[in-house]
C-alpha cells in the first residue's frame, strides 16, 4: 500500500465542537504565565482589560514554559507550588464571554522525564551541541501516549478550559538543534511490528531505507494526533484541540509534519486505531514568514479543512522578532488577520510579557475592525484551480550528493511562486496535496497545475489522465514525475507517455524560447484579458531540461553548449559551437480535455525574482478556456478569493504589499517582521469586477459608500473606488430583477 494515498474512509465525522465560540473568534490573543502562576487578584485585572479590548478567545496555560503542569494533576507530575483556582479562573472568563484555551506543549514532559527516562526519545546520530531540552522530550509510543491523553482530558473537564493549544508539534530537538527523532526501543519495536524492517542508523535522505522511516514516521505522528483530538472529542464534545503545524520554510520534514491531507486518512497498519477524520483544528505560526501568509492557510485547509485554519503571529512592528514591544502598531496585525481573513481562516497574535494596558489600544484597534468581518469569513471556496504543493518533492526531489537532507526551499520558492502567479491572474485556486491526486479531489477544478512536482505517487497517472480524459485541463511547470513519491529516480517522467516524450536533455540551462503563432494573440476586447502579446523569442525564466516529444510543439527553444573559450599562447582557442534544441511549451489533446507542459519552472523564478509579464500571459493564455466566475480590471497585486455561503458570495479583495511577492530566499528579507512589510501597501482603484451569472444585490460591510452597481444580461458589475487593504463585498440573489 502507497504511504501517501491510503483508502478513503467513508464514516461521518461528528459534527465540529464550538469551543465557547473559540472557532468563529475574529482574533485571538496569546497572553500566559512563562515561570509561574498569576494571583486571582492579576488574572482578574487580566479578564477586565480583555474584555474592555472585545477580546473572546484568550490562550492561557495550566502549565508554566518548559511543560511544568501548575495543578495538582492525576496523571502527569505537577509542581510543588500547584495551584487549585483553574475552575475558578475558566468561571470568570466565561462571564465575560471569553473562551479560555490552555497552551501546552506536545512532545515534552520535564519531570516524567526524570521519573522515567527510559520513555524519552532517542535521537538519531548527532555531532551538533547538546541542548537541555532535548533531554525533556517524552516519546508517545511510550506509556507517555495515554498519559497525555487523560491529562487533556483533565484540563478541558476537570478545569474547564475550552480547548488545548498544541505547540512543539513536531518530532525534532529542540528548534534548530538539528536532532531527529525519534529511536527510542518503543518506536523500533513498532517500527519493526508494522513494517518488518529495523529503524536505520542515522538520517541521510540519500538512502532509500531512511526515506521509507520518514514516511512511516509522518504517519505515525499525525495518527497520534488524530487519536488524542479523538480521546478528548468523545470524552468533552464541545472542546477543541488545536495542533501547531510545524511543516514551513524554517521547519521542513525533521518536524515530522507532513504536506498530507489527514481528514480523510484510514488506517495504515492493522493495528492502527486511530484513523478516520481529523478532529483537531490546524494552526501554524506565520510571523517570520508572512509573505507566505496566504498560502499556509490555504496548505493548512488542504490538510485539514473540519474547522477554520489558524495562523499565528507576532503583536509587534519592531525590526526584531519578538513579543516583547509594547504599544504595538495596530497596522502589521491588520493586515495579517486580513489576509487571514481573506482565505477563510483566523489571525491570533502573542503578546508580550508587559501589562496589558501596553496593548490596550492595540486590541481595541483589531476589535473594532476585524468583529464586522466575522460573518463573512469562510464558508466553501470556490476552487476553479487546483495547485499541487507537493510536500514529497520538498523533501525529496531535491536530495542529492551536495545536499544530504535536500533543498527544501527550492519546493517553497515553486509553491509560493506559481500561487503568487495564479493570483496574480485573479483565478481562484485551492491546494491540492500529494495525497490528493484522486479522483474525488481532482473533479473539483476546472484546471489542476502541478508546479514542478518532481517526485509523484505511482497511482497520479491514471488519476490525472482519467481527469483530462473527462474534460479537465492539467498544466505541468518544470520537471514533473521523474521520482516516486519517496525520492527515487525513475527510468522515465510519470507523466511522460501523456506527451509523447522521446528525449529528456541532461543540461540545466535558460534556453531562448520561440513561441507559435498561436502563442502570440491579441487582447481580447470582451473579457478585458491578455490573450496573447509574447514577443517571437524570449527566454523563460527558470531553469530547464528541454525534451523532444511527438504532442503538438507551441513553444521550441534551444541553447549553445559549446564549451568555454580557452586561452593558449597562441590566442583564443574557438571551440565548434553545438546547438541544443527542444520544446519548451506542449500539448497534448486528450479525450475531452487537454493537457500543456510549459517545461522551464518559470514558478519558482516568480518567487525569486519577482513577477514576470510574459510568465503570466502565457500562463493565462494556457488556461482560457477556464470559465471564470469573475472578470476583473484589478492590478496583479490585488488578490480576489471568492467564498459560497449557501446562496450568497463573499468576495475578498487584498491589497498585497508588493515586498510579499517574493521569498527573499537566501537573503536578510526570508525573516522580515510583517511590521517592517505591511506599511508597503499603496492604495489602489477604482476596480471593476463582473461577476457571472444572475442578477446580485450587492453590499459591503467594509466599503458602504464606495461602490456602484450596475447590471446587464450576463453579468453583475461592481466598481469599488479605492482598495486600501482589504475590502469584503457580499453578493445575495436579487429576485427583483
Amino acid at each position: 500500500m502507497s504511504l501517501l494515498n491510503p483508502p478513503h474512509t467513508i464514516a461521518q465525522q461528528r459534527p465540529p465542537a464550538d469551543g465557547f465560540g473559540y472557532a468563529n473568534t475574529s482574533f485571538r490573543v496569546e497572553h500566559r504565565p512563562v515561570y509561574g502562576p498569576h494571583t486571582q487578584a492579576e488574572l482578574l485585572i487580566t479578564l477586565d482589560a480583555l474584555a474592555e479590548s472585545g477580546v473572546k478567545a484568550w490562550w492561557y496555560a495550566a502549565a508554566a514554559k518548559g511543560s511544568y503542569p501548575m495543578f495538582p494533576s492525576k496523571h502527569l507530575p505537577y509542581r510543588d507550588d500547584a495551584i487549585d483556582y483553574y475552575p475558578w479562573l475558566t468561571e470568570q472568563a466565561h462571564d465575560r464571554g471569553i473562551a479560555i484555551f490552555s497552551w501546552e506543549y506536545l512532545s515534552t514532559a520535564p519531570l516524567l522525564a526524570a521519573q522515567h527516562p527510559e520513555w524519552c526519545w532517542r535521537f538519531f546520530e548527532w555531532d551538533g551541541p547538546q541542548i537541555e531540552r532535548d533531554r525533556h522530550y517524552v516519546c508517545w509510543n511510550s506509556p507517555y501516549g495515554q498519559m497525555l491523553k487523560h491529562y487533556c482530558v483533565e484540563v478541558v473537564d476537570d478545569l474547564g478550559f475550552d480547548g488545548i493549544w498544541f505547540d512543539g508539534s513536531f518530532m525534532q530537538g529542540h528548534h534548530a538543534s538539528g536532532t531527529f527523532a525519534c529511536c527510542c526501543q518503543f518506536c523500533a519495536d513498532k517500527y519493526r511490528q508494522q513494517t518488518d524492517r529495523e529503524l536505520p542508523e542515522k538520517i541521510d535522505l540519500r538512502d532509500p531505507d531512511v526515506r521509507h522511516y520518514m514516511e512511516w514516521r509522518n504517519q505515525d505522528h499525525m495518527a497520534y494526533w488524530r487519536s488524542l483530538s479523538g480521546h478528548v472529542r468523545q470524552q468533552v464534545p464541545q472542546a477543541i484541540i488545536v495542533f501547531n503545524f510545524f511543516n514551513r520554510i524554517d521547519c521542513n520534514i525533521e518536524s515530522a509534519c507532513p504536506l498530507r491531507r489527514l481528514a480523510d486518512d484510514a488506517p495504515q497498519w492493522p493495528d492502527d486505531q486511530s484513523h478516520g477524520p481529523m478532529e483537531g483544528m490546524i494552526s501554524t505560526e506565520i510571523g517570520f514568514y508572512p509573505q507566505q501568509t496566504m498560502l499556509m492557510a490555504k496548505i493548512l485547509r488542504a490538510i485539514n479543512d473540519n474547522y477554520p485554519v489558524e495562523l499565528w503571529g507576532y503583536a509587534q512592528d519592531s525590526p526584531t522578532l519578538s513579543c516583547q514591544t509594547p504599544y504595538p502598531n495596530p497596522t502589521p496585525a491588520l493586515l495579517q488577520a486580513k489576509i487571514c481573513a481573506s482565505t477563510g481562516g483566523y489571525a491570533s497574535f502573542g503578546l508580550g510579557r508587559e501589562s496589558l494596558d501596553d496593548y490596550r489600544a492595540f486590541l481595541q484597534a483589531l476589535s473594532h475592525e476585524l468583529e464586522p468581518l466575522g460573518p463573512y469569513i469562510g464558508g466553501t471556496p470556490d476552487a476553479t484551480i487546483g495547485m499541487l504543493a507537493s510536500g514529497c518533492t520538498k523533501d525529496f526531489g531535491y536530495v542529492d550528493d551536495d545536499a544530504p537532507l535536500g533543498r527544501p526551499e527550492a519546493g517553497w520558492a515553486t509553491a509560493h511562486g506559481m500561487h503568487q502567479l495564479l493570483n496574480a491572474l485573479h483565478l481562484p485556486t485551492e491546494i491540492l496535496l500529494d495525497n490528493m491526486l484522486s479522483t474525488k479531489f481532482l473533479q473539483r477544478h476546472q484546471a489542476v497545475v502541478l508546479p514542478e512536482a518532481i517526485c509523484l505517487p505511482d497511482t497520479a497517472s491514471m488519476e490525472l489522465q482519467n481527469y483530462v480524459e473527462q474534460g479537465g485541463t492539467l498544466l505541468l511547470i518544470g520537471d514533473t514525475g521523474t521520482r516516486t513519491e519517496t525520492g527515487d529516480i525513475r527510468q522515465a517522467g510519470l507523466l511522460d507517455d501523456l506527451f509523447g516524450v522521446t528525449w529528456r536533455d541532461n543540461t540545466s540551462t535558460l534556453p531562448t524560447t520561440t513561441f507559435s503563432q498561436q502563442l502570440r494573440g491579441h487582447m481580447n476586447h470582451v473579457t478585458g484579458r491578455i490573450t496573447g502579446g509574447l514577443p517571437p523569442q524570449y527566454t523563460l525564466p527558470g531553469l530547464t531540461r528541454l525534451v523532444q516529444a511527438s504532442s503538438e510543439v507551441l513553444a521550441t527553444a534551444c541553447y549553445n553548449a559549446s564549451p568555454t573559450r580557452r586561452y593558449t599562447p597562441q590566442g583564443i582557442v574557438q571551440p565548434e559551437e553545438h546547438i541544443v534544441a527542444g520544446a519548451s511549451v506542449l500539448r497534448a489533446k486528450i479525450g475531452q480535455g487537454q493537457a500543456y507542459w510549459v517545461v522551464p519552472n518559470i514558478a519558482a523564478s516568480e518567487a525569486t525574482y519577482g513577477p514576470n509579464i510574459y510568465c503570466r500571459q502565457l500562463v493565462d493564455m494556457l488556461l482560457s478556456d477556464i470559465e471564470r466566475p469573475f472578470t476583473t480590471d484589478a492590478p496583479a497585486n490585488v488578490v480576489i478569493n471568492l467564498f459560497h455561503h449557501e446562496d450568497r458570495k463573499i468576495l475578498h479583495l487584498v491589497n498585497i504589499p508588493p515586498t510579499f511577492l517574493t521569498l527573499g530566499i537566501g537573503k536578510t528579507g526570508l525573516r522580515t517582521p510583517i511590521g517592517q512589510l505591511s506599511h508597503d501597501v499603496y492604495p489602489t482603484g477604482p476596480i471593476t469586477l463582473r461577476v457571472s451569472g444572475k442578477s446580485y444585490k450587492v453590499s459591503s460591510p467594509t466599503h458602504h459608500s464606495h461602490l456602484t452597481i450596475s447590471h446587464d444580461s450576463h453579468a453583475t458589475v461592481i466598481r469599488l473606488d479605492q482598495l486600501e487593504q482589504h475590502a469584503v463585498l457580499v453578493l445575495e440573489p436579487d429576485t427583483l430583477n
